[in-house]
C-alpha cells in the first residue's frame, strides 16, 4: 500500500508539473441548472450502472470549485445559470461553496436569461449578475398549496383513523382532514417566515441592498430586464457573446474562457488525500422502514409519497454502523441524514447502532434538505448536529392508525365474515375505525413511543424533558429555528461536518473520506438488492400503517 501511494504521489507531481507548463484559463465556465443531490452513492449493480446516466452531485460541484480555488493562475468563474430546483438546504450549500470561492479571492460572474427566487438567492453571492436582453425576473414571492383528501376518501367509503401525539403531528392530515388545521397553519407560517426572511437577508447582503429594498423588489416582481437593472437586482444586460468584452475591462487582451471539461485538463490537480486513518461517511436516505434498504433504479416522473427517494432499512443501516464501529482505521464518522422519518422501531434500531459508533469514536450528524421526525431520532447519538438554515427538521412526535375501508368494500358489494378468538383481535381490522376503548389503547401505545423519543432527545441535547417537549409535539422547524431552539449545534453542510469530525479525531485536513455501505459480513443480514418495485414499497408502508406501527414521520408536503 505504501508503494502504491508513493507511485500515485509521484504521478500526481508529474501531472502538476506538466499542467503548469500549459496556459491556464482566466475564467472557468460552469453550468448550473436544476437539482444536484448532495451525495450520489455508488451503484453496485453493473447493469444499473450502465442504464443510469452518471448524475452530477454537489460533491462534484464542490470538487470543481475547489480545484479552481486552489489554482492561483485562475481569476475566477463564469456561472451560466438556469433556474435551480433544489430544496432550500441544497441552495444553502451551493451558496456556501460560492462564498468559499469568493473568500479565496476568486471573481464570480453569473450570466442567465431568467432569475427566479432560488436562482437569485444563489446568484446574489456573486460579484456580478448579467441578464440576457429580453430576460426577466420571475415572481419572487412564495405561494404554496396543500391538498387534503379527507372528503374525497369519505366519498368512496375510506376513512383514515389516526392517533397523533399533538395537533402539530400532522402526517395523517392530508388523508383525514378536508382543510388545514389551526396548528398546522401556524407551523407552516413560521416555517415560511423563517425561510423567506433568510433568503431576503442573503440577497440583501449579496446585492448591497437593505432587506426592505429586497422586499420591495419581491413585491414589484416580475420584472423586465431594464427594470431589474434600475432596481439593482442585476449589474448589466448582455448576451453570452459579449461576456469576454465585459470581463476584459481595461486589460489589453480579452480573458481566456474555458468550459470545465476543457479546463480540468490544464488546472492543477488537488493533492492526494493523506494515507492512514479516515473519516467514515454513512447515509440514511429515504423513508425509514424496518427491514432492508431499497432504492428504485429511477424515480417516478412525479413525486410519489413514501416511494420517491427509496427507503432506508434498519438492517442495512445497522450493518453499516457496525462496520464503522469495528474498523479501527475509521477515526471518526459523519452521518448524512436525508429523511422525513418513518417507522419508530426502525429509527430506534438505527439509533442504538449509531450510539455504539459514538461510544467508540466521534460521530457528527449532518442534516440534508430534510431530517425530521424519525430523521431526527436517528441523529440523536451525534456529538454534534449540523443543519443548513433551510433544512426542515424537528417534527419530534409520533402517530399511529389505520385506513378503514369497510365503506368502500360495502359499495363494491364485497361481503365479509369475521371469526375471532381473544380480546382486541380486531384492533387493526381495516373495516371500521377504532372504538373508544381501542383508541385509548393506541393513545397509550404512541405515548410510550413519544416518551422514549423525548428521552433520546433529552439525553442527546442535555435538555430537560419538559424543555424538549416544548419544542416537540410534532412541531417542524427550519435549521435556523432548530439552532435557536437547541435542537442542532451549528449551521452548515457536509464539509462543515467533515471538518468538525477531523477536529474531534485530531486528523489532518487532508485525511481521507470514505463512504461506507452495509458490506457483506456473514454475521449480519445480506444487503437488499435494488428494485424498481415502487408499488411493493408503498405496500410495505401501508402494511406498517394498518398494523398500527408507530410512525415518526413528517407529512408529505412541499418543502419550505
Amino acid at each position: 500500500m505504501m508503494l502504491l501511494y508513493a507511485i500515485r504521489s509521484l504521478l500526481r507531481s508529474l501531472t502538476t508539473l506538466r499542467r503548469r507548463m500549459k496556459k491556464a484559463p482566466d475564467y472557468v465556465v460552469l453550468e448550473l441548472e436544476g437539482d444536484y443531490p448532495d451525495i450520489v452513492p455508488p451503484v453496485s449493480n453493473p447493469i444499473l450502472r450502465r442504464l443510469r446516466q452518471q448524475q452530477t452531485s454537489l460533491r462534484d460541484i464542490a470538487h470543481r470549485l475547489r480545484t479552481i480555488r486552489d489554482d492561483e493562475r485562475v481569476t475566477g468563474v463564469v456561472l451560466l445559470m438556469r433556474p435551480l430546483s433544489m430544496p432550500g438546504a441544497r441552495l444553502d450549500a451551493t451558496r456556501d461553496l460560492l462564498a468559499e470561492l469568493k473568500d479565496a479571492g476568486k471573481r464570480i460572474v453569473v450570466w442567465t436569461h431568467t432569475l427566479d427566487r432560488p436562482t437569485l438567492y444563489v446568484a446574489s453571492s456573486a460579484d456580478a449578475i448579467y441578464l440576457l436582453p429580453g430576460g426577466w425576473i420571475q415572481p419572487l414571492g412564495v405561494a404554496r398549496e396543500y391538498q387534503y383528501l379527507g372528503d374525497a376518501l369519505d366519498a368512496i367509503g375510506v376513512k383514515g383513523d389516526f392517533v397523533a401525539i399533538s395537533p402539530y403531528k400532522s402526517a395523517a392530515d392530508p388523508i383525514t382532514r378536508s382543510s388545514m388545521s389551526d396548528a398546522v397553519r401556524e407551523m407552516v407560517n413560521w416555517l415560511t417566515d423563517s425561510s423567506f426572511q433568510h433568503v431576503l437577508d442573503a440577497i440583501a447582503e449579496g446585492r448591497g441592498m437593505s432587506p426592505g429594498d429586497v422586499q420591495a423588489v419581491v413585491d414589484a416582481s416580475p420584472l423586465i430586464d431594464t427594470r431589474a437593472l434600475e432596481l439593482g437586482v442585476i449589474d448589466g444586460i448582455l448576451t453570452q457573446e459579449e461576456l469576454p468584452q465585459v470581463l476584459q475591462g481595461d486589460a489589453e487582451e480579452p480573458p481566456r474562457l474555458l468550459a470545465w471539461d476543457a479546463a480540468r485538463r490544464v488546472l492543477l490537480p488537488r493533492p492526494l488525500p493523506r494515507r492512514g486513518k479516515y473519516v467514515a461517511v454513512m447515509t440514511i436516505e429515504g423513508v425509514i422502514m424496518d427491514g432492508k434498504s431499497q432504492q428504485p433504479p429511477v424515480d417516478p416522473p412525479v413525486p410519489v409519497p413514501f416511494v420517491s427517494g427509496g427507503q432506508a432499512g434498519d438492517q442495512s443501516v445497522v450493518r453499516a454502523a457496525r462496520r464503522i464501529a469495528q474498523d479501527d482505521r475509521a477515526a471518526a464518522a459523519v452521518l448524512w441524514v436525508e429523511s422525513r422519518g418513518g417507522s419508530a422501531t426502525a429509527s430506534e434500531s438505527m439509533r442504538a447502532a449509531l450510539a455504539e459508533v459514538a461510544a467508540r469514536k466521534p460521530l457528527v450528524v449532518v442534516m440534508g434538505s430534510i431530517a425530521a421526525s424519525g430523521g431526527y431520532w436517528v441523529a440523536t447519538p451525534g456529538q454534534t448536529i449540523i443543519a443548513q438554515p433551510n433544512t426542515i427538521t424537528g417534527s419530534i412526535g409520533v402517530i399511529a392508525g389505520k385506513l378503514a375501508i369497510g365503506g368502500l368494500l360495502d359499495r363494491l358489494r364485497i361481503r365479509r365474515e369475521l371469526i375471532t378468538r381473544g380480546e382486541n383481535a380486531t384492533l387493526f381490522n381495516s373495516d371500521d375505525p377504532f372504538t373508544q376503548e381501542e383508541r385509548a389503547q393506541m393513545r397509550a401505545y404512541i405515548q410510550r413511543t413519544y416518551d422514549l423519543f423525548l428521552e433520546r432527545v433529552s439525553a442527546s441535547r442535555a435538555m430537560p424533558v419538559d424543555a424538549v417537549d416544548a419544542v416537540s409535539g410534532g412541531r417542524v422547524w427550519t435549521g435556523k429555528q432548530a439552532l435557536e431552539n437547541g435542537l442542532v449545534d451549528a449551521l452548515g453542510g457536509l464539509d462543515d461536518g467533515l471538518k468538525k469530525a477531523r477536529e474531534l479525531a485530531n486528523l489532518p485536513e487532508n485525511s481521507r473520506v470514505r463512504l461506507v455501505t452495509p458490506g457483506r459480513e456473514p454475521v449480519l443480514p445480506k444487503p437488499q438488492e435494488k428494485s424498481a418495485a415502487w408499488l411493493a414499497q408503498t405496500h410495505q408502508l401501508l402494511k406498517a400503517i394498518n398494523a398500527g406501527l408507530p410512525l415518526a414521520i413528517l407529512p408529505w408536503m412541499e418543502d419550505v
